[in-house]
């Protein structure tokens, strides 16, 4: 099984820091704040079949008395949220994978690569 950050599409007239707000909003039934823009990542993958692309924009996130202690709530039945440690992202098999090495880089302050693409993997 996959796992993909929280976040969703950029709606018309919406920011992408809004847009990621809104869907944790939908999503957990949380308010949050968007920090930091962290970087890009470029996402080819097939679908039921069909060629998709897609560019994931990973930005901080705060979320105001979410307890990673808890299990984190869903308000949809098709989404699990789960805690996974920084060094684990890995084997929890985080997609697109190029973030698997990113979003620990970016935890310790290294900003020294901020995109990067699977069309660039073969």
């Amino acid at each position: 099984v996959n796992m993909y950050l929280p976040g969703g599409h950029v709606e018309f007239q919406e920011s992408a820091p809004d847009s990621l707000v809104r869907e944790v909003l939908e999503e957990m039934g949380l308010e949050a704040k968007a920090g930091r823009f962290l970087g890009a990542v470029e996402h080819r993958f097939t679908q039921k079949g069909k060629p998709k692309a897609e560019i994931n924009l990973v930005f901080g996130l705060e979320i105001p008395g979410l307890d990673p202690a808890s299990p984190a709530p869903s308000r949809e039945a098709h989404i699990d949220f789960r805690w996974v440690k920084v060094e684990d992202l890995a084997a929890a098999g985080l997609e697109p994978a190029p973030l698997r090495a990113l979003i620990p880089r970016w935890a310790r302050g290294d900003f020294s690569q901020g995109w990067a693409s699977t069309y660039l993997a073969v």
